[in-house]
């Protein structure tokens, strides 16, 4: 499962990713501070239930080139 995570910033809400699966977790903290877009992809990795493996390629392209 995937969630959104929060951190504060100087300049406000910073946002990012966390895989979580029983006791494992994978963390990109503080990524951009697109809260909307970014909880638009994680709940399209939910829903099309991505494997935490590919989340690091997704990230990079939502970054660079992608957005929801």
């Amino acid at each position: 499962m995937y969630e959104l995570t929060e951190t504060p910033s100087e300049d406000g809400e910073l946002y990012g990713v966390r895989w979580i699966a029983g006791s494992q977790s994978l963390c990109y903290d503080a990524i951009t501070d697109n809260k909307d877009e970014l909880q638009a992809l994680v709940l399209l990795c939910n829903r099309l239930q991505l494997d935490k493996n590919q989340l690091e390629d997704v990230l990079d392209d939502f970054l660079t080139d992608f957005h929801v």
